[in-house]
């Protein structure tokens, strides 16, 4: 069932973007903080691995943020793009082993900065950008 977690992270990111429903009186970026739940429920062990898991993917991707006013602006475009994604990859830190959560690290930083070069470039654009994003930071359990 581990499969079903890029899915479902895809349609948590989507959800989460800026705007999505005009009809929502919430913040809809608090869709992105549940992306750790459906993780957690799969992968399911002790309580604090369970806690680790919730909580990094509820703080960590918003601490390094690609937006307009992220903190990473310095690092250019492409760099904060990186960067995020990178940081969305690092939360499976808390619990795949070393050499596979380093590899979703790389993955879905450079498919954050990939992502980002097309949405330039108008070959994809949103849904799809966002779905993209959130399929690639959990990419790893497809294997």
């Amino acid at each position: 069932m581990k499969f079903l977690i890029p899915i479902i992270s895809a349609v948590l990111f989507r959800c989460g973007g800026t705007d999505q429903w005009k009809w929502c009186p919430l913040n809809q970026k608090i869709w992105r903080m549940f992306i750790g739940i459906p993780i957690s429920l799969f992968v399911w062990g002790h309580w604090l691995q369970i806690g680790l898991i919730i909580g990094a993917y509820a703080t960590i991707p918003f601490i390094f943020k690609y937006g307009e006013k992220s903190w990473l602006n310095f690092l250019g475009e492409y760099g904060k793009f990186f960067i995020s994604g990178l940081s969305l990859g690092l939360c499976s830190f808390t619990f795949l082993s070393f050499g596979f959560a380093l590899l979703q690290s790389l993955v879905s930083g450079i498919s954050f900065m990939a992502i980002k070069f097309l949405d330039d470039k108008n070959i994809i654009k949103n849904p799809y950008v966002e779905l993209l994003r959130g399929f690639s930071g959990t990419i790893i359990y497809f294997l």
